[in-house]
Protein backbone atom coordinates (compact mmCIF):
# COMPACT_ATOMS: atom_id res chain seq x y z
CA UNK A 1 0.00 0.00 0.00
CA UNK A 2 1.11 3.57 -0.59
CA UNK A 3 1.69 6.25 2.02
CA UNK A 4 -1.28 8.48 2.72
CA UNK A 5 -1.31 11.80 4.53
CA UNK A 6 2.24 11.42 5.75
CA UNK A 7 3.46 14.16 8.06
CA UNK A 8 7.19 13.41 8.00
CA UNK A 9 8.10 13.03 4.33
CA UNK A 10 10.96 15.13 2.94
CA UNK A 11 11.01 15.40 -0.84
CA UNK A 12 14.11 16.43 -2.83
CA UNK A 13 13.42 17.39 -6.44
CA UNK A 14 16.34 17.52 -8.88
CA UNK A 15 16.84 17.84 -12.60
CA UNK A 16 18.57 15.00 -14.44
CA UNK A 17 22.20 15.92 -15.21
CA UNK A 18 21.65 16.05 -18.98
CA UNK A 19 18.92 18.68 -18.53
CA UNK A 20 20.55 20.81 -15.84
CA UNK A 21 21.46 23.57 -18.32
CA UNK A 22 18.19 23.45 -20.26
CA UNK A 23 16.14 26.64 -19.92
CA UNK A 24 12.66 25.14 -20.34
CA UNK A 25 13.37 22.33 -17.86
CA UNK A 26 14.56 24.81 -15.25
CA UNK A 27 11.56 27.03 -15.93
CA UNK A 28 9.11 24.19 -15.29
CA UNK A 29 10.86 23.22 -12.07
CA UNK A 30 11.02 26.78 -10.77
CA UNK A 31 7.37 27.38 -11.61
CA UNK A 32 6.51 24.21 -9.71
CA UNK A 33 8.61 25.20 -6.71
CA UNK A 34 7.19 28.70 -6.79
CA UNK A 35 3.69 27.24 -6.60
CA UNK A 36 4.71 24.97 -3.72
CA UNK A 37 6.29 27.87 -1.86
CA UNK A 38 2.91 29.55 -1.53
CA UNK A 39 1.60 26.55 0.44
CA UNK A 40 -1.91 26.99 -0.91
CA UNK A 41 -2.77 23.44 -1.96
CA UNK A 42 -2.29 19.84 -0.94
CA UNK A 43 0.69 18.13 -2.56
CA UNK A 44 -0.03 14.64 -3.85
CA UNK A 45 2.02 12.12 -5.82
CA UNK A 46 -0.15 9.68 -7.76
CA UNK A 47 0.24 6.36 -9.50
CA UNK A 48 -1.33 7.36 -12.80
CA UNK A 49 -1.84 3.79 -14.00
CA UNK A 50 -3.90 2.93 -10.94
CA UNK A 51 -5.15 6.47 -10.27
CA UNK A 52 -4.08 6.05 -6.65
CA UNK A 53 -2.36 8.46 -4.28
CA UNK A 54 1.12 7.38 -3.21
CA UNK A 55 2.05 10.39 -1.07
CA UNK A 56 -0.31 13.09 0.19
CA UNK A 57 1.09 16.09 2.05
CA UNK A 58 -1.70 18.43 3.19
CA UNK A 59 0.62 20.54 5.35
CA UNK A 60 3.86 20.83 3.44
CA UNK A 61 6.42 23.63 3.67
CA UNK A 62 8.98 24.90 1.20
CA UNK A 63 12.53 24.62 2.52
CA UNK A 64 14.31 27.36 0.61
CA UNK A 65 14.86 31.09 0.19
CA UNK A 66 11.81 32.78 -1.33
CA UNK A 67 13.83 35.72 -2.62
CA UNK A 68 16.32 33.45 -4.39
CA UNK A 69 13.49 31.40 -5.88
CA UNK A 70 11.68 34.44 -7.26
CA UNK A 71 14.93 35.93 -8.55
CA UNK A 72 15.88 32.70 -10.35
CA UNK A 73 12.38 32.34 -11.80
CA UNK A 74 12.39 35.88 -13.21
CA UNK A 75 15.81 35.30 -14.80
CA UNK A 76 14.84 31.97 -16.39
CA UNK A 77 11.58 33.47 -17.68
CA UNK A 78 13.63 36.16 -19.40
CA UNK A 79 15.87 33.58 -21.07
CA UNK A 80 12.87 31.49 -22.11
CA UNK A 81 11.23 34.47 -23.84
CA UNK A 82 14.47 35.25 -25.70
CA UNK A 83 14.85 31.61 -26.77
CA UNK A 84 11.34 31.50 -28.20
CA UNK A 85 11.60 34.85 -29.94
CA UNK A 86 14.92 34.15 -31.70
CA UNK A 87 14.32 30.39 -32.02
CA UNK A 88 17.54 29.45 -30.26
CA UNK A 89 18.59 27.21 -27.36
CA UNK A 90 20.65 28.49 -24.45
CA UNK A 91 22.79 26.47 -22.06
CA UNK A 92 22.47 28.07 -18.61
CA UNK A 93 25.97 28.96 -17.33
CA UNK A 94 27.21 28.41 -13.81
CA UNK A 95 28.44 32.01 -13.63
CA UNK A 96 27.68 35.23 -15.46
CA UNK A 97 29.58 38.47 -15.95
CA UNK A 98 28.65 42.06 -16.80
CA UNK A 99 28.89 41.44 -20.56
CA UNK A 100 26.36 38.60 -20.31
CA UNK A 101 23.80 40.85 -18.62
CA UNK A 102 24.39 43.55 -21.22
CA UNK A 103 23.89 41.06 -24.07
CA UNK A 104 20.62 39.85 -22.50
CA UNK A 105 19.43 43.44 -22.36
CA UNK A 106 20.39 44.04 -26.01
CA UNK A 107 18.36 41.01 -27.10
CA UNK A 108 15.37 42.01 -24.98
CA UNK A 109 15.41 45.62 -26.16
CA UNK A 110 15.70 44.52 -29.79
CA UNK A 111 12.54 42.43 -29.30
CA UNK A 112 10.71 45.64 -28.36
CA UNK A 113 12.57 47.90 -30.82
CA UNK A 114 14.00 49.84 -27.88
CA UNK A 115 17.55 51.26 -27.76
CA UNK A 116 20.23 50.90 -25.15
CA UNK A 117 21.12 54.42 -23.97
CA UNK A 118 24.57 55.67 -22.95
CA UNK A 119 26.57 58.84 -22.37
CA UNK A 120 29.38 59.60 -24.81
CA UNK A 121 32.89 60.53 -23.73
CA UNK A 122 34.49 60.60 -27.16
CA UNK A 123 34.17 58.81 -30.49
CA UNK A 124 37.22 58.09 -32.63
CA UNK A 125 36.92 56.94 -36.23
CA UNK A 126 39.58 56.19 -38.84
CA UNK A 127 38.81 56.84 -42.49
CA UNK A 128 40.72 56.22 -45.72
CA UNK A 129 38.22 57.78 -48.13
CA UNK A 130 39.05 61.42 -48.95
CA UNK A 131 35.49 62.25 -49.97
CA UNK A 132 34.08 60.97 -46.67
CA UNK A 133 36.57 63.04 -44.67
CA UNK A 134 35.73 66.06 -46.80
CA UNK A 135 32.01 65.56 -46.19
CA UNK A 136 32.54 65.40 -42.42
CA UNK A 137 34.58 68.61 -42.49
CA UNK A 138 31.87 70.33 -44.52
CA UNK A 139 29.20 69.10 -42.11
CA UNK A 140 30.98 70.42 -39.01
CA UNK A 141 32.75 73.44 -40.53
CA UNK A 142 31.83 76.53 -38.58
CA UNK A 143 32.11 78.00 -35.14
CA UNK A 144 30.86 75.61 -32.44
CA UNK A 145 28.89 73.51 -34.93
CA UNK A 146 27.11 70.53 -33.37
CA UNK A 147 25.21 67.86 -35.25
CA UNK A 148 22.88 64.97 -34.54
CA UNK A 149 24.16 61.93 -36.44
CA UNK A 150 23.25 58.31 -37.05
CA UNK A 151 25.96 55.74 -37.77
CA UNK A 152 24.99 52.34 -39.16
CA UNK A 153 27.23 49.28 -38.80
CA UNK A 154 26.76 46.05 -40.75
CA UNK A 155 28.81 42.96 -41.50
CA UNK A 156 28.21 39.53 -42.96
CA UNK A 157 29.79 37.81 -39.95
CA UNK A 158 28.29 40.08 -37.28
CA UNK A 159 26.72 38.12 -34.45
CA UNK A 160 26.12 37.92 -30.72
CA UNK A 161 27.24 34.78 -28.91
CA UNK A 162 25.61 34.02 -25.57
CA UNK A 163 25.30 30.85 -23.48
CA UNK A 164 26.21 28.53 -26.34
CA UNK A 165 23.84 30.18 -28.84
CA UNK A 166 24.72 32.38 -31.81
CA UNK A 167 22.31 35.12 -32.88
CA UNK A 168 23.16 36.71 -36.28
CA UNK A 169 23.26 40.50 -36.20
CA UNK A 170 21.77 42.33 -39.16
CA UNK A 171 22.87 45.84 -38.21
CA UNK A 172 23.43 48.32 -35.39
CA UNK A 173 22.13 51.88 -35.67
CA UNK A 174 23.72 54.39 -33.30
CA UNK A 175 22.11 57.80 -32.91
CA UNK A 176 24.22 60.56 -31.35
CA UNK A 177 22.15 63.45 -30.05
CA UNK A 178 24.95 65.99 -30.30
CA UNK A 179 28.46 65.73 -31.76
CA UNK A 180 31.26 68.15 -32.58
CA UNK A 181 34.67 67.63 -34.20
CA UNK A 182 37.74 68.01 -32.03
CA UNK A 183 40.16 70.33 -33.91
CA UNK A 184 38.30 71.09 -37.14
CA UNK A 185 41.07 73.37 -38.48
CA UNK A 186 43.74 70.74 -37.79
CA UNK A 187 41.57 68.21 -39.63
CA UNK A 188 41.37 70.51 -42.64
CA UNK A 189 45.17 70.70 -42.83
CA UNK A 190 45.43 66.91 -42.58
CA UNK A 191 42.99 66.54 -45.46
CA UNK A 192 45.14 68.79 -47.69
CA UNK A 193 48.13 66.47 -47.12
CA UNK A 194 46.13 63.23 -47.25
CA UNK A 195 47.08 60.75 -50.00
CA UNK A 196 44.74 58.18 -51.53
CA UNK A 197 44.56 55.09 -49.29
CA UNK A 198 46.05 56.91 -46.32
CA UNK A 199 44.07 56.78 -43.09
CA UNK A 200 43.07 59.81 -41.06
CA UNK A 201 41.75 59.82 -37.51
CA UNK A 202 38.77 61.96 -36.57
CA UNK A 203 37.82 62.56 -32.95
CA UNK A 204 34.19 63.44 -32.24
CA UNK A 205 33.22 64.84 -28.85
CA UNK A 206 29.78 65.17 -27.23
CA UNK A 207 28.07 68.51 -27.64
CA UNK A 208 25.39 69.92 -25.37
CA UNK A 209 23.62 66.57 -25.17
CA UNK A 210 26.06 63.67 -24.61
CA UNK A 211 23.43 60.91 -24.90
CA UNK A 212 23.56 58.33 -27.68
CA UNK A 213 21.21 55.42 -28.40
CA UNK A 214 22.02 52.04 -29.95
CA UNK A 215 19.39 50.01 -31.80
CA UNK A 216 20.30 46.36 -32.39
CA UNK A 217 18.64 44.40 -35.18
CA UNK A 218 19.07 40.64 -34.85
CA UNK A 219 18.02 37.93 -37.28
CA UNK A 220 15.79 35.10 -36.14
CA UNK A 221 16.96 31.57 -36.75
CA UNK A 222 14.91 29.66 -39.31
CA UNK A 223 12.20 27.47 -37.80
CA UNK A 224 12.21 23.74 -38.48
CA UNK A 225 8.43 23.71 -38.64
Amino acid sequence: MGLEKSKDVKINIRIKPEYESDVETNLLLLQFLNHLSKGEDTLAFKNLLENRDIIVAPNFSFDGEFKDLEKDLIFIERLYKIENYYRIDFQIPEQMDKDDWEDIQKLEYAMENKPTVHNLNRLTIELTDLETVSNIIELFDGEKIQRKLMIQQTGSDARLELFGATIPLEKVETIYNSLKVDGIERLKRKLELMDEGESIRIVLLPGDDPVFSEYYYFKKEKSNY
